[in-house]
């Protein structure tokens, strides 16, 4: 029957990734962040980079720059070797321009760094609408709790929230 109370995702969704349950009810799932990707784990939602060869002299790019030359070519800062550069990158020309680390991709000051997400079904099996359920409300406030997050930073793959995305995400859930 295709139906899940709580999905784990990397990334957010794709658009007709939400057409299963909104096809169910004519309701979108709730999305809540729950950590920080990975700086450089490969498979946990890794901050992005984008490389050139060592021996050029490029810098750092505006993330309008890095649209305009690149397109789409940056990758995961997992697949870094010793054979490339990272580029820091800004959100405009005025900077500044933020190197990828692992603090920066935890501060989210990097403009490439990721989300692991968690995503709640709004509505039943046959389609209403239903609050959350008990338990997965408190496993969700768990997760956002200063304990799931503290759990988040000893795992060591994923990085906890910052404190504004924290607090956001707890408002989303509605507490």
């Amino acid at each position: 029957m295709n139906v899940a109370d709580i999905a784990l995702s990397g990334r957010q969704l794709f658009p007709y990734e939400y057409y299963g349950i909104y096809r169910r009810s004519q309701l979108y799932p709730v999305e809540i962040e729950v950590a920080t990707g990975a700086f450089s784990v490969r498979g946990n939602s890794t901050a992005l980079g984008v490389f050139v060869h060592p021996d050029n002299p490029l810098e750092h790019l505006t993330l309008r720059q890095l649209d305009g030359i690149y397109g789409d070519a940056y990758a995961a800062m997992s697949s870094r070797t010793a054979q490339v550069k990272p580029l820091a990158l800004a959100e405009s020309a005025e900077g500044p321009f933020v190197a990828p680390t692992r603090a920066t991709v935890a501060s989210r000051a990097y403009p490439l760094a990721r989300s692991a997400y968690l995503y709640l079904a709004p509505d039943t099996a046959t389609g209403d609408r239903a609050a959350l359920d008990p338990k997965l409300r408190e496993f969700v406030r768990y997760v956002l709790s200063r304990q799931g997050q503290a759990d988040v930073a000893r795992e060591g793959d994923h990085l906890p929230l910052t404190l504004a995305l924290l607090l956001e995400q707890r408002r989303r859930l509605g507490d």
